[in-house]
C-alpha cells in the first residue's frame, strides 16, 4: 500500500491537530458527497485523504474500490473497516493492495492519475480492520492503517484530532462531512470518475429518530430490523436527503470545531442508501468515541483521543 503526499519541511507537533493552517482555509468558492460544495481551497482540509483499494473478484481479476480516510497523526491513517474488508470465494479477507492520497485541490484529471512529481510514496506496514467487523453486518466499522514511514506536516497536510467520551456531541446541531464520492443526486456515480473534493454541512440526528427512518423504511433495497440495526452499534447519525455522504465517501470524517477553535472528527462514514425512495433516511456513522480505547491500544499508544477540556459545538451552516 502505498500514501502519496506532497513533501513538506515543518513539522507540526500533536497538539496542534485539528488546525487549518493555509491562510485561505477560512474561505471557500462555492458550487452545486451530496448536494455538497467543491473545496477549492488547498489546505482547508489538510487531514483528507483518498484511498483506491486494489481487490480481486472470485475468479481472480483485479477490480479497485475508491474510500476516504483521514490522518491522525504522522504514521496513522483512519478510515472504514468495510473499505478494506471484503468477501472472496466465500471468505472474508483483508485488502493488501491501495493507494493513498493526500491533499487532492480542483482539478479535471482524475486522482488515480495524478502525477506523483511532487509527491512521495509511503508503504503500509499493516492494515488494522476491528477484529469483530464482519462484512454482513458492519459491526465495529472502523479500522486503522500504518504506514513504514512518517508524515511531513504543512499547511496543506496535517492530522485532525480525536474526541473521547468527555464531549457530547450537540443535539440537534450541525456537522461537515467531506469526501470524493457522488456529487449531485443519491445514485449519481458522477464523482468516481471527477475526482474533485467535496464538502457539506449535515444536521445531526438524534439517535431514535435515526433508528426508527432506518427500520420503518419499507422502500429499502435491503430493509433493517430493529435488532440488526441495534447490532451495528456505536453509530451517530447525520443528513437529510441531498445533504450527507454518498458513495465513495466511505470512511471519511464527520467532523465538528471544539470551543478552543479545533476540528475533531467524531464519525468514520459507514453507510447509507443510495436511492431516490430514502429522502428521509440519514448517513449513518461510526462514532470515534466509542474507539478511544482500541485506537489507543492498536497503536502501541502513539494516538490517543483528547479534548477533555473542550465542548463541541454547532457548526455555522455557511461555515
Amino acid at each position: 500500500l502505498l500514501l502519496l503526499l506532497c513533501l513538506a519541511s515543518p513539522t507540526l507537533a500533536s497538539s496542534n491537530c485539528g488546525v487549518r493552517h493555509s491562510a485561505s482555509a477560512t474561505s471557500t468558492q462555492l458550487r452545486r458527497i451530496l448536494g455538497g460544495n467543491e473545496v477549492t481551497v488547498v489546505g482547508k482540509w489538510p487531514w483528507q485523504i483518498l484511498l483506491i483499494i486494489g481487490k480481486f473478484r472470485n475468479d481472480g481479476t483485479p477490480y479497485s474500490d475508491m474510500c476516504g480516510g483521514t490522518i491522525i497523526s504522522n504514521r496513522w491513517i483512519l478510515t472504514a473497516a468495510h473499505c478494506l474488508v471484503y468477501v472472496r470465494n466465500g471468505e472474508q479477507v483483508t485488502a493488501e493492495q491501495a493507494v493513498v492520497y493526500g491533499e487532492v485541490t480542483n482539478s479535471s484529471a482524475d486522482p488515480r492519475a495524478k502525477s506523483r512529481a511532487n509527491s512521495h510514496a509511503f508503504k503500509m506496514l499493516e492494515a488494522y480492520p476491528h477484529a469483530n467487523y464482519t462484512d454482513a453486518g458492519y459491526k465495529d466499522d472502523v479500522a486503522l492503517i500504518k504506514l513504514d514511514e512518517t508524515i511531513t506536516f504543512d499547511g496543506a497536510v496535517s492530522p485532525i484530532c480525536l474526541p473521547n467520551g468527555a464531549q457530547d456531541v450537540p443535539a440537534d446541531g450541525h456537522a461537515v462531512t467531506t469526501g470524493f464520492g457522488d456529487a449531485n443526486i443519491r445514485g449519481s456515480d458522477e464523482l468516481l470518475d471527477d475526482g474533485k473534493l467535496r464538502e457539506t454541512v449535515v444536521p445531526i440526528v438524534r439517535e431514535d429518530i435515526c433508528e426508527y427512518r432506518w427500520t420503518n423504511n419499507k422502500k429499502l433495497s435491503h430493509p433493517i430490523s430493529v435488532e440488526q440495526w441495534r447490532q451495528r452499534g456505536h453509530l451517530l447519525c447525520a443528513g437529510s436527503f441531498g445533504h450527507d455522504a454518498g458513495g465513495g465517501d466511505s470512511g471519511g470524517p464527520l467532523m465538528m470545531k471544539s470551543s478552543d477553535g479545533r476540528w475533531f472528527q467524531i464519525g468514520i462514514t459507514a453507510f447509507g442508501e443510495k436511492s431516490m425512495e430514502s429522502d428521509m433516511l440519514p448517513g449513518a456513522y461510526t462514532d470515534v468515541r466509542e474507539y478511544c480505547e482500541w485506537i489507543a491500544e492498536t497503536t502501541n499508544g502513539k494516538v490517543k483521543c483528547q479534548g477533555e477540556e473542550v465542548n463541541l459545538r454547532d457548526v455555522d451552516i455557511q461555515m
